[in-house]
């Protein structure tokens, strides 16, 4: 048998389904605590169904019906929406720090440091330590004392990283000396 609490709950959530939980404790007029107490007994029972997200229905068969009509186009959107929202977390994950600057400073601000720490929701260490990188590159000019400076896109843009080529002139005189050619033949390294 059902009290006559368990009656009003069963009989707005048919009315009104899906209906949230915080919805259905202010319509009711009882706390958490006791709805979730009272929504537990008529859950076991199969009378009331609950869809993450979406609120309590009337039974399984109520939530099918629903899902079959407006909750399963609500149900796509949703996904969707989630889809899109992952995407561009993920996209903005990859992005490197100094990255993340250049994107921020290049409309033409500029700004210090603890501006852009917290415009990129990062710490002033994680975006110093990119400037120093980003300023010895020449990527980012500034202005002003250590402390106090202002940064700014200084317009280059990165280059790729130039093999260097040995400038050691002992070593490469060693290996065109006659008796480390006869050396190297041994080895069968001849012409290096």
């Amino acid at each position: 048998m059902m009290d006559s609490l368990k009656q009003r709950i069963l009989d707005h959530v048919t009315a009104n389904q899906p209906i949230t939980r915080k919805n259905l404790m202010m319509a009711i007029g009882i706390s958490g605590h006791a709805l979730d107490k009272e929504i537990a007994v008529l859950r076991e029972t199969g009378l009331i169904y609950s869809m993450a997200g979406f609120g309590y229905f009337a039974g399984k068969a109520a939530y099918e019906e629903w899902r079959a009509g407006i909750g399963g186009e609500l149900l796509r959107e949703r996904s969707l929406k989630g889809a899109e929202s992952s995407l561009m977390s993920r996209r903005e994950g990859m992005m490197t720090i100094p990255s993340k600057i250049a994107l921020l400073l290049s409309d033409g601000r500029r700004m210090s440091s603890p501006q852009i720490a917290e415009s990129l929701s990062l710490t002033v260490k994680q975006v110093s330590a990119a400037i120093c990188e980003m300023a010895k590159a020449g990527e980012i000019k500034f202005t002003g004392r250590t402390g106090h400076r202002i940064y700014h896109l200084s317009g280059l843009k990165r280059k790729a990283a130039v093999k260097r080529q040995s400038v050691n002139v002992i070593c490469q005189e060693c290996r065109q000396s006659p008796a480390m050619k006869r050396v190297l033949m041994v080895w069968g390294r001849v012409g290096v």
